[in-house]
C-alpha cells in the first residue's frame, strides 16, 4: 500500500503540500528611493568586498547624483575616487563634503575631512587654509598657525 506524504489535518482529495508563498517585489512609491538606495549599497559593499572598485563606484555615484545632499555617501564616494586613483575627483568631491559639514555646524566632521585631504594631497592650498580657518574660529590659534605653515 502506498501512502501519499500528507500535512496534518489535511481533508481527503486536499491539497497535501503547503503551496510555497512568492516573493513580492517592492514596487517604488513616488517620492521613496528607500529600496533602491538600499539595494545598490548592498550590492556596492559586495563589490568592494570582491575588490571590484569600479564597479562599486559606479553605484555610490548614481546614489549621489540622486541626492547630492547626502554627505556621508559623498564622503564615502569621495573615497573611493581616490582609491580608484581619480585623486583630482576625489579631492574636489571632499572639499564640497567638508565644506557641508562646516555649513551645517559639524566642524570636528569638517576638521577631520579636510585633514583627510592634507594627507592625500598634501600641496592643496584650499584644504590648508579652510583647516586653518576653522581652527581660527574654535580658538585653537597655534593650530591653525601650523596648519597654515604646512
Amino acid at each position: 500500500m502506498i501512502t501519499q506524504p500528507t500535512t496534518a489535518h489535511t481533508a481527503p482529495g486536499r491539497r497535501t503540500t503547503i503551496p510555497r508563498r512568492r516573493r513580492r517585489r517592492r514596487r517604488m512609491l513616488p517620492g521613496r528611493a528607500v529600496p533602491r538606495r538600499d539595494a545598490v549599497l548592498q550590492a556596492s559593499a559586495r563589490q568592494l568586498a570582491r575588490g571590484q572598485v569600479e564597479r562599486a563606484l559606479r553605484g555610490y555615484l548614481g546614489l549621489l547624483a540622486d541626492d547630492p545632499t547626502d554627505l556621508p555617501m559623498a564622503n564615502r564616494t569621495g573615497d573611493l575616487l581616490i582609491r580608484n586613483g581619480q585623486i583630482a575627483r576625489g579631492v574636489e568631491l571632499l572639499l564640497r563634503v567638508a565644506g557641508g559639514y562646516a555649513e551645517a555646524g559639524f566642524s570636528a566632521k569638517a576638521a577631520a575631512v579636510y585633514r583627510k585631504l592634507l594627507r592625500v594631497a598634501p600641496g592643496d592650498g584650499r584644504a590648508r587654509r579652510r583647516l586653518a580657518a576653522l581652527y581660527q574660529g574654535q580658538g585653537f590659534a597655534a593650530e591653525a598657525r601650523r596648519v597654515a605653515a604646512g
